[in-house]
């Protein structure tokens, strides 16, 4: 079916939009792949197989079942017409097969119904479970009250008679008492304060001298002596230098570790230490000259 105000077409057995990936034609326009199968038996269709009928796809043994040529005759040409009238439908629904599933679907039938009667058993026994509770819970609160009300109306012990004050007897001696004099304030509380004696940790002196920590001392350049720190760095025979007192002893030339030579712990670079430790005059292949620097 062609859309109405634009958009995919819309499947005739569906009703659904029929994209252009999934599209193929049938009867009345547009049909979706899976949805182009024979009315009556379900069977996928295709150019070869496909035949219509107001608007609906038969497979080609449908439609002749239906509405094609029956019996025979036709000029000894269509001796070989099928007498058979019936659908796929109508035979399944008389065979063996349709008879076996009805009984199957009683039999599933009936076990549901013996399902949901056993669950609605089990309901109303615990309603009448849940009934009796209830009813155990209030008698036991109604004995609960009738004790708390007769606890309440039983009569309290009478009161006791109130105790007569002691009579002392005259032969019985006073007993004497004895009162603390107190002290008079001073009258001049700095004297009073000054008189005190000190307590003990106050006059007590110790000889106590907090030692300093040893702090760890940071490495020294061996050139210019002063502290070397870890992000300046440098190592030359066996020496910690700044990175810029790290320099030949000779022509003073910065030095790094493709460059550096050493000789009794001082350092040169490779052209010094060639002119005076190296080998000199000729010989070795001509590869020496008289200074004894390499070409």
């Amino acid at each position: 079916m062609a859309p109405r105000f634009g958009g995919a077409p819309t499947c005739p057995r569906c009703t659904k939009a029929v994209y252009m990936a999934e599209q193929i034609i049938g009867p009345g326009g547009a049909w979706h792949r899976n949805c182009l199968t024979c009315i009556e038996c379900g069977k996928r269709l295709d150019s070869t197989s496909l035949t219509e009928r107001d608007q609906e796809a038969y497979c080609r043994v449908c439609y002749n079942r239906k509405w094609g040529p029956k019996g025979y005759g036709f000029a000894g040409g269509a001796a070989f017409l099928s007498t058979e009238d019936k659908l796929p439908k109508e035979i399944l629904a008389n065979s063996d097969f349709a008879q076996r599933q009805k009984e199957l679907e009683q039999e599933r039938q009936q076990e549901l119904d013996l399902q949901r009667q056993r669950e609605h058993e089990m309901q109303h026994q615990r309603e009448l479970d849940l009934q009796r509770q209830q009813r155990e819970n209030a008698s036991q609160r109604q004995r609960v009250e009738q004790k708390q009300m007769v606890v309440d109306t039983k009569p309290l012990s009478p009161a006791l008679p109130p105790r007569k004050p002691a009579i002392a007897s005259p032969d019985t001696p006073p007993v004497p008492t004895t009162t603390r004099p107190v002290p008079a304030p001073p009258s001049n509380l700095n004297s009073f304060w000054s008189n005190r004696q000190q307590p003990s940790y106050i006059s007590h002196q110790t000889s106590y001298v907090p030692k300093k920590f040893n702090l760890p001392q940071n490495d020294t350049c061996t050139k210019c002596g002063k502290a070397v720190y870890a992000a300046e760095l440098a190592l030359g025979a066996g020496n910690k230098y700044h990175k810029h007192c790290l320099r030949c002893t000779h022509c003073d030339k910065s030095l790094n570790s493709s460059n550096m030579q050493d000789k009794d712990f001082d350092l040169y670079c490779r052209g010094c230490y060639s002119k005076l430790f190296g080998p000199k005059g000729y010989g070795y292949g001509n590869l020496l000259s008289p200074e004894g620097t390499t070409r």
